[in-house]
């Protein structure tokens, strides 16, 4: 069996704890990662960390320096995420970062999450993320949308696959939910609270077009961090018009599990000006495809409508308003049984061995 380094050079946990599910049968995998900052390791990827193959760099702006000296072990090294965010060690981090890509061109596999990191072009000097793609494998991505987006941009060969970030069957069996009326009609919002990813205004605006009566038979469950619990001000304005169930810590991956099952329907309000759906993906779409659960987003977040079998899409509150309006007066619409399959890790994984090969 090939060994697969898999190196995550920003904190996302869960989408590791995902990976490890998608190659353990296929590869003798290993995880190298930044320190843990926000004590989230042990409750996102408990499987990894049990199967003790998981070792940090030295400090978050070390890791490309670590890894150069590294790859020669694997076989294949798969960038999860590389330096994509602006940050002051960008000036060393992402050199190392392209001699990595440059010495073990026949290596390296990568998953972009932020495209415009990506395309960036510079008057004087090569962006250096930009021209490392040419030395990667397979440059793989969170959508076949955001694959398209970019390819579009890019203009140029390059071998390409989707990861997407979770998959279906690794939800437990027993709390798939099966359609029914029984109230209160449990609306889940996924994410942390943040107003500077998410348009909860527009949430907001949709429920005061809603009867009072409808919202009493509702509840809000937030499927994400609540920053400072009952002192939260998103969450105060939220109580306002709607029963709210929010968690006072970080979910676990089962405390989620649960409590996205219990819900009829998901929803995430994101900001346009994020590019979410086109340059940078969102969790919030793999989280409804591993629930199997029907989810309301913004038209922009999926406009080449991808999701169209799971997703409600509005323009605006008073769509937003509709849809509530609607779909909670009926059972959950059904998902076809093969949309579940093709994004089970099984399905996933074949395509992008098949794409290495």
């Amino acid at each position: 069996m090939k060994s697969l380094l898999v190196v995550e050079a920003c904190s996302h946990p869960k989408v590791l704890e995902n990976q490890f599910f998608l190659f353990r049968d296929k590869f003798d995998m290993t995880f190298m990662t930044i320190p843990d900052k926000y004590d989230s390791y042990q409750s996102m990827m408990p499987n990894i960390l049990k199967s003790g193959k998981v070792f940090y760099s030295f400090h978050s702006t070390t890791l490309f320096a670590q890894l150069l000296f590294l790859c020669y072990k694997y076989d294949y090294i798969h960038i999860s995420t590389g330096p994509e965010h602006p940050h002051f060690s960008n000036f060393w981090t992402r050199p190392f970062y392209f001699l990595c890509m440059l010495f073990y061109r026949g290596k390296i596999l990568l998953t972009i999450k932020n495209s415009r990191s990506y395309l960036k072009e510079t008057k004087y000097f090569p962006s250096l993320l930009r021209f490392s793609l040419r030395f990667a494998r397979l440059v793989m991505f969170e959508t076949d949308t955001l694959r398209k987006y970019f390819l579009n941009v890019y203009k140029k060969p390059l071998k390409t696959a989707v990861i997407y970030d979770r998959y279906t069957d690794l939800l437990p069996p027993g709390l798939i939910k099966p359609e029914s009326l029984v109230k209160p009609f449990r609306l889940g919002m996924l994410g942390s609270l943040d107003n500077s990813r998410r348009d909860y205004q527009v949430v907001l605006d949709a429920f005061s077009q809603l009867p009072q009566q409808q919202l009493r038979h509702f509840e809000l469950v937030i499927l994400g961090e609540c920053l400072g619990g009952d002192d939260n001000t998103i969450l105060h304005t939220f109580q306002q018009f709607i029963a709210v169930d929010y968690p006072m810590r970080y979910l676990t991956s089962d405390e989620f599990d649960i409590k996205g099952s219990s819900c009829d329907l998901l929803i995430s309000p994101l900001l346009s000006k994020m590019e979410y759906g086109t340059f940078k993906g969102s969790g919030a779409i793999g989280d409804a495809i591993y629930l199997q659960k029907n989810i309301i987003l913004p038209s922009f977040a999926d406009p080449e409508e991808e999701f169209s079998q799971i997703s409600y899409y509005y323009s605006d509150e008073t769509e937003l308003a509709q849809i509530i309006d609607s779909v909670c007066q009926k059972p959950a619409r059904k998902i076809d049984r093969k949309f579940i399959y093709n994004y089970s890790s099984s399905q996933v994984a074949l395509n992008i061995i098949n794409e290495i090969k």
